[in-house]
């Protein structure tokens, strides 16, 4: 605590009368509670922009409040109306047409602080017994230059704030700012001669509020700027900079307060209702009209209601979670750091500077935007404040929910002036149970290679890949303060071994050994660790040097103890029986062949889902293989199993992957990162149902069941579901568990899996890009290292890293690693920032620049795919990226209708109106020139055996649009330019 315990002396309730044998004792007088039950309000939009008037307004944050509270307007029994701007009597104005008559209102001005003094008059008329349910509203509608019109004078009256003006005047002298600038911006001085608090403090609160501002939809500015862009905006007056600057406002904000009574009659509501636990409201002391610009913009009354309100609760500052305070310019959030207590007079920068005013911080502070990028209508600010904190105590927040709320701060201050603070907690006493935003911020891994190529050992490849993580996030080993490391060969603390050899000793080090899914459980305690509190940066590793033949030796090594797969063996033992082969062959080898009997799955499929993993994995450099195999060899390639081959099959593997994931607070505090951080968005682990030993079944034993399960809570725990994704790292040991796993990851119903492989949904051009990276069947399966390396790959497609690999607008990625024995992890993960992956990436099969591929949805590997006119398209992107003249001489939007042999249709948009040429197949763009030909033809055309005015005039090529722009095709289909082999 930084305030002071002293406060003007209250009257002793237990002080014996004058005059009595007898001591009399006054009984003390707790007030009863009050709480809110009902919140609404507008979206705040800059003045004017929705053509509403204060009526419309109110009335749409009024009906929203009681709805929230399941009220009608009947209930009402009183109202409160705050605002600014407006004639005498607009409250009644504005509810009359609602349907609020005949009760009593009240016109409330108090400056800014209008709205938070309606609700602190509502709070007094349910406390005094006259009313069991109030209405407290807030409007404004403003103008340009609206805090300008407040400062003008044109009979010669005393104005409210001219004390304060003089003291502004007499210290810094005047400017032709705004007059409240002038005030703000000299108190920002003070502070900076006072105690050295820098230019940039003020800059970090701007950019910090238009960040939190990016995650609500009702703030006026929603747009995400950079610490630079903030620092270096326009200046308006001494060190203050245009975006630290609240704006003109329009919009409305509406609260219902009721008794502790009338919440006894409703139970049902106690859920969601706040208890005001505290609510002062202070006027200026005198020392705001002495020389202090600091105490003229209300320090001291805000000290002295602070005061009074923690002696009065019994709460502290360190009891808050979040705050909504009053940054009508960003000096006065910072100063009012100091008037609230949260940290001594002078220190607010050291604040700013900790993070401690943000997510991962000690408090996070207007996570709606504040004044500043969430808007200022001045009448409904404070009760906003009260919306938010509300909002935020329901758990109502979204991707601004400030975790494990119990306790909400408001700050309202009005120059002129007056201040309201309050307390808000949940009636029920609980609190909200968001957790903490984790993030991978560097990510890297080795090469994955044949066991004993390379000649390293397990210390090497650990090395190679962490330091790639920590250059990565540039972060220093002594930056790591907890670290995981998966593996499954090796003796005890192997991790310690490795680790220790980079410089990572001292801290705590966990090895995770979860078969499969080692290195993605060490992931997962990474991320429970940071959500703890325990740790802001960790490091997860997982690694593994293997043999030949390193599956089939864990059952030997051990052999005077109990098997820890004996069941799901039995499981097969009882169905298919047990031969030869490998037995993890064996394993998913009987699932593929139980699922082909069940569902009418084909031996292609499974074989197509290798071809495909072989295919993508030619564009990564860190994999195993990068051979490309047709599918004719992936289907004759040597049988290991049933239904599997040996192409189907993941390899042993030597290598190594790391990612350092971090909390919420080191990303405030390293802002650089964020464009690179990459959110775990949701994370789930599970181990094996009871069916896996029940049913008898080898679907089942292979983990379909804790795959669902898994995967059902993670889209229940963050809001997502399958088709939100774009690209899946899925753990194929063996194609079979590949296209097992679509089903129980819910991408399609069970026994459709077949379909998605031949509709071609599982590669680009698709509806998701499964194992991009090559997957374990062809990037290679150390199986510690297999969980991270997923996340590295999804991590760099996220960042749009992955090059001839990339996949296109990438928002949502999710990662599958499963364990035999068992174990499994799902995980989502989206950039911290909320975009999508920059740059076009691959849109087809054909572009992977892989000789015989074509772009056929499920491809067969072979020569006539379909849409063999996507190569085509590919080389015009190519070209467009080389040739910045070309989009200069065509200056146009074409759209192409490419129609198939089998009649599919295809539709490509090559845009070459905009600065950056647009080749691609998902434009919305309205094109000048429709073009439908078939497939063939326009390969004719392209080969120069077919001039595009003869398709035209045979029949062969249908224009529609913009017949003069249509003679520019022979430019963009310029044999001697294209260079595709067709």
């Amino acid at each position: 605590m930084y305030y002071d315990s002293h406060l003007t002396d209250q009257p002793n309730c237990h002080q014996t009368q004058p005059n009595s044998s007898k001591k009399q004792f006054h009984p003390i007088m707790s007030k009863p509670k009050v709480y809110v039950v009902g919140v609404g309000m507008t979206p705040f939009t800059k003045p004017g922009s929705t053509g509403k008037d204060y009526p419309e307004l109110v009335k749409d944050a009024v009906t929203e409040a009681v709805n929230d509270a399941g009220l009608q307007y009947k209930d009402v029994q009183q109202a409160f109306v705050g605002y600014l701007f407006g004639g005498t009597c607009c409250g009644q104005r504005a509810l009359y047409e609602i349907g609020f008559t005949g009760i009593p209102i009240y016109n409330v001005n108090n400056a800014c602080c209008s709205g938070s003094t309606g609700i602190y008059l509502a709070k007094q008329a349910i406390e005094s017994g006259n009313s069991d349910v109030c209405l407290a509203v807030g409007f404004e509608k403003m103008a340009t230059g609206s805090l300008d019109k407040m400062g003008s004078n044109p009979d010669g009256r005393a104005q409210s704030n001219d004390f304060h003006i003089k003291v502004a005047q007499n210290a810094y002298g005047v400017s032709n700012s705004p007059v409240n600038c002038q005030l703000f911006g000299s108190a920002a001085m003070e502070h900076m001669e006072k105690y050295g608090t820098k230019r940039e403090h003020f800059a970090k609160i701007g950019w910090k509020n238009h960040l939190h501002s990016v995650n609500n939809p009702k703030s006026q500015f929603t747009k995400m700027y950079t610490f630079d862009e903030v620092l270096k905006a326009r200046k308006i007056h001494g060190p203050l900079g245009l975006l630290e600057c609240s704006p003109t406002s329009d919009g409305a904000a509406a609260v219902i307060l009721v008794s502790e009574k009338w919440l006894n009659q409703n139970p049902h509501l106690r859920t969601q209702a706040v208890e005001i636990a505290g609510m002062e409201l202070a006027t200026d002391m005198p020392g705001a009209f002495e020389k202090s610009c600091i105490d003229m913009v209300g320090f001291k009354m805000c000290q002295t209601a602070a005061k009074r309100l923690f002696q009065k609760s019994g709460y502290t500052p360190n009891d808050v979670q979040a705050i909504e305070l009053h940054d009508c310019f960003a000096p006065n959030e910072l100063i009012t750091y100091e008037g609230l207590g949260l940290c001594p007079v002078g220190k607010a920068g050291e604040l700013v500077d900790r993070g401690d005013n943000t997510y991962g911080g000690k408090w996070v502070i207007n996570p709606s935007g504040g004044l500043i990028s969430k808007g200022h209508p001045i009448g409904a600010t404070g009760v906003a404040q009260c919306v938010e904190l509300s909002n935020q105590l329901r758990g109502r927040c979204g991707k601004r929910q400030v975790p494990n709320m119990k306790l909400g701060l408001q700050h309202n201050l009005g120059i002129g002036g007056a201040v309201v603070l309050a307390l808000y907690r949940r009636a029920d006493g609980g609190f909200t149970m968001s957790k903490p935003k984790v993030y991978v911020i560097g990510v890297g891994m080795t090469p994955f290679t044949k066991p004993g190529s390379t000649g390293q050992d397990y210390p090497e490849m650990v090395k190679d890949a962490v330091t790639e993580a920590l250059n990565d996030a540039g972060l220093q080993y002594k930056d790591v303060q907890q670290a995981t490391v998966g593996y499954l060969y090796g003796g005890t603390c192997c991790g310690q071994r490795a680790l220790y050899e980079i410089g990572f000793t001292g801290i705590p080090i966990y090895n995770v050994n979860n078969a499969c899914a080692s290195g993605s459980s060490g992931v997962f305690l990474c991320k429970q660790i940071i959500e703890g509190g325990n740790a802001d940066v960790c490091l997860a590793v997982g690694f593994e040097k293997m043999a030949a033949g390193s599956l089939e030796q864990m059952q030997p090594l051990l052999e005077d103890r109990t098997f820890s797969q004996e069941k799901h063996i039995q499981v097969m033992n009882d169905t298919y029986g047990i031969g030869p082969t490998p037995i993890m062959c064996q394993m998913f080898g009987h699932a593929g062949k139980e699922h082909m009997e069940k569902y009418g799955t084909k031996r292609e499929h499974f074989a197509k889902i290798g071809w495909k993993n072989h295919l993508h994995s030619v564009n990564n450099p860190k994999s195993q293989f990068q051979k490309y195999y047709s599918l004719e060899q992936v289907l004759k390639a040597r049988s290991m199993h049933e239904c599997l081959g040996l192409l189907e099959c993941s390899p042993t593997s030597d290598g190594a992957a790391a990612i350092v994931v971090v909390s919420e607070r080191f990303l405030a505090k390293n802002p650089h990162l964020r464009e690179q951080a990459v959110e775990i968005v949701g994370m789930e682990l599970a181990t094996d149902e009871p069916s896996v030993f029940a049913e008898n079944s080898n679907l089942k034993m292979v983990g379909f069941d804790m795959v669902k399960k898994a995967s059902d809570r993670l889209y229940k725990n963050t809001g997502k579901c399958p088709n939100d994704v774009q690209v899946i790292e899925l753990h194929d040991c063996f194609a079979s568990n590949e296209l097992i796993t679509y089903e129980a990851i819910g991408l399609c119903p069970i026994g459709k899996a077949g379909e998605i492989v031949d509709r071609g949904d599982n590669t680009y051009g698709g509806k998701w890009v499964i194992n991009p990276s090559g997957g374990l069947i062809s990037k290679g399966h150390p199986i510690g290292a297999t969980g991270v390396a997923q996340i590295v790959e999804l991590s760099n497609q996220l960042r749009g890293r992955c090059g001839k690999r990339q996949v296109p607008k990438v928002k949502l990625a999710m990662q599958h690693n499963i364990g035999i024995g068992g174990a499994v992890v799902v995980g989502l993960y989206q950039r911290a920032d909320g975009g999508v992956s920059p740059g076009q990436g691959i849109t087809s099969l054909s572009a992977l620049g892989v000789d015989g591929v074509g772009g056929g949805a499920g491809g067969n590997g072979g020569s006539g795919s379909e849409f063999k006119s996507d190569v085509i398209f590919e080389e015009i992107k190519s070209r467009a990226g080389e040739e910045p003249d070309l989009a200069k001489q065509v200056k146009g939007c074409f759209r192409f209708t490419i129609t198939a042999d089998s009649g599919k249709k295809k539709s490509w948009t090559v845009d070459m109106k905009k600065a950056t040429p647009y080749i691609g197949t998902e434009s919305d763009a309205k094109p000048d020139v429709e073009i439908l030909i078939k497939d063939g033809d326009f390969i004719t055309i392209s080969q120069g055996k077919l001039k595009p005015d003869q398709a035209f005039m045979q029949g062969k090529m249908k224009i529609k649009g913009n017949i003069m722009m249509a003679m520019k095709l022979k430019t963009i289909l310029d044999p001697s330019k294209l260079k595709a082999k067709l």
